[in-house]
């Protein structure tokens, strides 16, 4: 296969993958009434110096944000709790302050990509709030960093308000807007594995 032929089969895969958002998934800005119901936001905002936008969903998981922390913070869950990722684990835990490395797997012809971050632990048990901020150490992208943040909803402490924050540029020469429309359509599969995790578990 020429290298042609690789990018067009690139192309191809990623389109398919990126198809339209599901009705349950919305591109506009949260309501808590549409949260209540269920809604999950996909969001783009703009980076200064870039053409390649961060990506942001919310979403609302009933269950506890204390049930629902072990699940976003341990690198070693994040192929169970994470989409496309093929491997996580933690390589240091020091206080607050945990390095990881990922690998995410990517369509055929290109290679997976694997990253090491450096994460800021965040945790305030008393006013239920969990948060994990990290920031790319080395890898397979230009830039990684992001923020994964759970806190009770409407003060109820049995709902949880789920945020990611991402902002990648890989390492790889696929038109920006192909691969935001891909994070569109894989980003909310996080939210549903995490949903039918704490269903599972009756919390």
């Amino acid at each position: 296969m020429t290298l042609s032929d690789q990018k067009w089969t690139l192309l191809t895969g990623l389109c398919l993958f990126a198809v339209a958002l599901p009705a349950a998934v919305r591109a506009e800005r949260p309501t808590e009434a549409g949260l209540s119901k269920g809604q999950i936001y996909v969001n783009e905002h703009k980076v200064k110096g870039t053409k390649s936008p961060e990506m942001r969903i919310t979403a609302v998981v009933e269950a506890p944000p204390e049930r629902i922390w072990p699940l976003i913070s341990n690198c070693n869950q994040f192929k169970r709790t994470m989409p496309r990722i093929s491997k996580g684990k933690i390589l240091s835990l020091k206080g607050n302050i945990m390095i990881c490395r990922v690998t995410v797997d990517v369509p055929f012809p290109l290679s997976d990509l694997t990253s090491t971050t450096r994460n800021v632990i965040d945790k305030r048990p008393a006013e239920g709030y969990y948060a994990r901020h990290w920031k790319m150490i080395s890898g397979d992208y230009k830039r990684n960093r992001g923020s994964y943040i759970v806190s009770r909803f409407k003060k109820n402490p049995k709902r949880s308000l789920v945020k990611y924050i991402v902002f990648v540029e890989p390492n790889m020469a696929v038109p920006t807007w192909l691969r935001a429309m891909a994070q569109k359509k894989s980003l909310p599969k996080m939210i549903r594995k995490i949903r039918n995790i704490a269903k599972s578990m009756g919390w």
